[in-house]
């Protein structure tokens, strides 16, 4: 879920520096240009030291609403159709097919050829409660920490900090992409 989200974020971030190219300063509405520009702004930087940027929830947000404020709901659904969704698809799709990924459906309690021991929801809060960590950070770990998987790919630095003082196993690693 992480890797999937890295590549909208990705996509998301790659379309508005396309949308905000296309713009005139002067006809543009100036909430979406800032947004754009601010976007643009960024990946230039993190470019210039040799990094990629992708946008964050805050920014990936304040692009939604000001579409929406603006030109409607459509509007957004309409930029998601023309910048990420068929790249963001076939990225998936050839993920998929060539690492054989697969989700993992474990109801709470129960086991799978995927994990040694049983998935439970009051685990995922414990690791919230005592990490930090949001729900769906937690519900990675939690299901990391049961699985047979020795290597967490992420591009979540929170699983970094926390990973050595959950397994006690030096079998386990993680993999962050940045």
């Amino acid at each position: 879920m992480e890797f999937v989200d890295l590549i909208f974020r990705k996509q998301v971030t790659q379309g508005a520096i396309q949308l905000f190219s296309s713009l005139d300063a002067k006809s543009a509405e100036a909430t979406i240009f800032r947004v754009l520009k601010d976007i643009r702004d960024k990946d230039t930087a993190a470019k210039r030291h040799g990094q990629s940027y992708k946008v964050d929830e805050n920014h990936l947000k304040r692009l939604r609403k000001s579409m929406e404020q603006v030109s409607g709901v459509g509007h957004w659904r309409d930029f998601c159709r023309n910048h990420v969704e068929r790249i963001l698809v076939n990225e998936w799709s050839l993920l998929e097919d060539e690492f054989g990924l697969q989700f993992i459906e474990v109801p709470e309690g129960g086991v799978s050829e995927w994990n040694e021991t049983p998935l439970r929801w009051k685990d995922m809060v414990q690791l919230m409660g005592e990490r930090g960590l949001r729900g769906p950070d937690a519900m990675i770990l939690n299901l990391f920490s049961k699985a047979k998987f020795p290597l967490l790919i992420t591009s979540d630095g929170d699983f970094e900090s926390c990973l050595p003082e959950v397994f006690d196993s030096t079998e386990r690693a993680v993999y962050l992409l940045q």
